[in-house]
Parts: C-alpha cells; sequence; structure tokens
C-alpha cells in the first residue's frame, strides 16, 4: 500500500463549504448512449475534532443503460446526467482508493497554518520551486506534494537542510490527498507546473485538466484564487487554457512566453528547456469570485 508523510507540523484552517464550482457543460445529446453515474459516499470519520470540512465524496462510474437493468446499482438512489459520448470517453472515473494510506489528525499537527495565506503546489519533484517561494514568500504558506518515491526523497532532503516553516511537504497522491484532507475555500494560489504531458491519445484521461479529480481540487480554492500553469510545450497550454475555461468555468488572466533571459528558471524542467533554447509558457486563470 502507499503511503503519505507530511513534514513538518502546521494547522489546516477550518472554513465553511462555498457553492463549488460546476461540472463541466455538457450537451443533451446521445441520450440513449452514455451516463454519468454519481453515487455519494460518505466520508470517512477521522480523528480529527477540526474536522476537515465536510466534502461530499462522490463515486464516478460511466455506464450504460443497458448495464444498470437488473443490477446493484438499479436498487441505489442515484443521480443521473446524460452527456456526450466524447466526454465520457475522454474523461476517467476518479474513486477514492481504500488500498491509499494518508495521515489522520492533519488538522491538529498544523497548529500555525491559519494565520497564513495558503498555497497548493501539485507534483512538485525534487522541490525546486517549493523550496524557493517558501524562502521567498515568509508570509504564505506552501502545501508542496509529490507522488514519486525517489523525487521525493531529493525533496525532503533539501527540505531538512533549510527548515523552512512556512512549507509543508507531502508524500502523497495529490489527488486523493487534496480532496480527503483540504478544505473547502482554503487555498489561494494553486501551481501546475511543468506536469507530464502524457501525449499519446489514450493518455489525454491523465492530464490534470482532464481529470475528474480536478472538480475536487478546485473546490478546494477560495474565490478569486489564482490557478498558474507552466509547460515548454505549445498545443499543451492552450489545450489546458481551453479546457480551464470552457470546462472548469476559469477566467482567464495572463499567458506568458518565457525565454531565458525572462526571469529565473522556476523549475529544473523550466532550466533544462530554456538552457537548450526552447520557449516556455505561464498561463495564469482565477476563479469566478
Amino acid at each position: 500500500a502507499e503511503t503519505s508523510r507530511i513534514l513538518p507540523p502546521a494547522t489546516l484552517i477550518q472554513t465553511s463549504c462555498v457553492t463549488p464550482p460546476p461540472v463541466p457543460s455538457m450537451s443533451s445529446t446521445f441520450l440513449n448512449t452514455v451516463i454519468l453515474v454519481l453515487a455519494s459516499v460518505e466520508p470517512e470519520p477521522t480523528n480529527s475534532q477540526a474536522a476537515i470540512s465536510t466534502l461530499d465524496k462522490m463515486d464516478m462510474l460511466f455506464v450504460s443503460r443497458k448495464s444498470l437493468r437488473g443490477s446493484p446499482l438499479s436498487k441505489r438512489k442515484l443521480t443521473v446526467r446524460t452527456v456526450r459520448k466524447e466526454t465520457a470517453d475522454s474523461i476517467r472515473p476518479f474513486t477514492q482508493n481504500p488500498h491509499v494510506s494518508v495521515p489522520l489528525g492533519i488538522a491538529s499537527e498544523l497548529p500555525n497554518l491559519s494565520r497564513a495565506a495558503l498555497d497548493l503546489e501539485l507534483g512538485c519533484g525534487t522541490g525546486m520551486f517549493a523550496l524557493n517561494y517558501a524562502a521567498n514568500h515568509p508570509e504564505r504558506h506552501l502545501i508542496a506534494i509529490e507522488r514519486t518515491v525517489n523525487k521525493f526523497a531529493r525533496f525532503e532532503r533539501a527540505f531538512q537542510s533549510q527548515r523552512l516553516t512556512n512549507l509543508t511537504p507531502v508524500h502523497a497522491d495529490a489527488a486523493l490527498w487534496v480532496d480527503r484532507y483540504m478544505p473547502i475555500a482554503s487555498i489561494e494560489r494553486l501551481f501546475i507546473l511543468y506536469p507530464n504531458p502524457y501525449p499519446k491519445k489514450r493518455q489525454r484521461n491523465l492530464r490534470w485538466h482532464y481529470m475528474p479529480a480536478m472538480h475536487s481540487i478546485l473546490r478546494v480554492l477560495k474565490p478569486g484564487a489564482e490557478v498558474r500553469m507552466c509547460t515548454n510545450l505549445k498545443w499543451l497550454i492552450d489545450e489546458a487554457a481551453t479546457q480551464f475555461i470552457e470546462g472548469w468555468h476559469l477566467e482567464f488572466d495572463a499567458l506568458e512566453e518565457v525565454h531565458s533571459t525572462s526571469r529565473p528558471p522556476l523549475t529544473l524542467f523550466e532550466k533544462k528547456y530554456l538552457e537548450r533554447g526552447e520557449r516556455c509558457f505561464d498561463l495564469t486563470l482565477r476563479t469566478p469570485h
């Protein structure tokens, strides 16, 4: 089983629930072809009294009308929405994995976080951006999540040597961890820097902006929060901008083309790309107020 670790102690703030962002708009065509079934799941109890805000856990299953007949699903209370066939095919289901271990009682382990503006980085790699960001923004607190064992080990060693009190490294699956532990409307800035592009057509569902898990991630952002994505691939930044704006209803803020002389590199990937003379792209969006 995978394990999750957090460093160092600090506290996740508890906030009241707000209306979550809408799911991507979908057409009512292909009514008899594909349906999206949303089955509510009760949140698991935790040891924390601070109760990471109650989140509605959703299992999303794509099934045909025929497959429901006579199945156990047909006897459950379900909310059914028709969706376009291409939408259902292009977005994979997001479900909680009961075998993934995540830390309990995290709210009580992070006692000072409520005093700082809270930011989140998904897939922080070896931590170059996270360490520099925390050092340059002592008034803010960054939670940086990385799943890969080797990358997180390098990040942890660098973190231990600097001991930044406004940085919380987390070794976990980011989508699962955020969905379970982050309070709704608590994050002011979200960073997705040089993610794996998954360039093959069959891998499209693995890109952050197409994951159903993005709905849970956007729920933890405050109104007007900043969403920032960087990549060296023009097609990826164009695709992400389109999906974030038209699918997830974010608002465009800026798109910057980064060159070697524009600024110091944010990550090791950006450093490598700029040294090779490649262009990089820095996209900024915001959640609706």
